[in-house]
């Protein structure tokens, strides 16, 4: 019974989208044509020749301008053992040699003994942390 249910449900479903599709199509009609169907096929034809065209999974082929050449192959090559010789860039596992600051040291490292020597001596009997 099911089946039948379902059978005449898009049985008529499909009727009503064949109807429907039959009707006229009242979209946006105030175009005005300039070119004739034959030149349209013409522009088609030079777009086609040229590549500018994509057919199937290719990607448009569309113009840029030429990006400025600065520097050749041999001067971006010269410029890397340059940076490279002055230790610029790492390679391999190694960091870069970046010279940094210096850590301003505030205490020695006797000062700092002495002071944890001091906080033992003083410290309550049951603070066992240290």
């Amino acid at each position: 019974m099911k089946t039948i249910t379902i059978a005449v449900s898009a049985a008529i479903l499909f009727a009503s989208a064949a109807v429907s599709a039959q009707e006229n199509y009242s979209g946006y009609t105030d175009f005005v044509v300039t070119k004739t169907r034959a030149e349209v096929k013409a522009e088609l034809v030079v777009a086609l020749q040229r590549g500018e065209v994509a057919s199937g999974e290719q990607y448009p082929n569309v113009l840029f301008d030429a990006a400025p050449q600065g520097k050749t192959r041999a001067d971006v090559k010269a410029e890397l053992i340059a940076a490279q010789q002055r230790g610029e860039i790492s390679s391999g596992e190694q960091y870069a040699n970046i010279a940094l600051d210096p850590v301003p040291q505030a205490k020695t490292r006797a000062e700092v003994k002495a002071e944890l020597a001091a906080y033992r001596n003083t410290k309550p009997a049951a603070d066992t942390s240290l």
